[in-house]
């Protein structure tokens, strides 16, 4: 695969997820070009990980799209190993302001 190629490396439109009647995710969309760096940021229930969970396929949404144009040799640690149909793992660090 081109690294110049404008065809991001993942591509997510529209996606939704609801657990009853408490929408997640509304129409969520995202392109990350291939070396680029992204983050999710947002306040406590704002759907990050359940968001980050539907792109490493532990949580199916209710609809959108994912797409991933790369092969497992192509990504980080993480993705390679939900892309190889392993178990994903989550590594989450907490920053916390320091208010000393």
């Amino acid at each position: 695969m081109d690294p110049t190629s404008p065809d991001p490396l993942l591509q997510v439109d529209g996606l939704h997820k609801s657990f009853g009647d408490h929408l997640v995710l509304a129409g969520v969309g995202l392109a990350v070009q291939r070396g680029s760096v992204f983050s999710v940021l947002g306040p406590s229930g704002a759907g990050k990980s359940v968001f980050l969970k539907c792109l490493a396929n532990v949580l199916r949404p209710d609809s959108g799209e994912i797409h991933l144009t790369a092969s497992c040799s192509d990504l980080p640690i993480p993705l390679a190993v939900q892309t190889s149909n392993a178990a994903a793992a989550f590594s989450f660090k907490t920053m916390r302001s320091s208010t000393r």
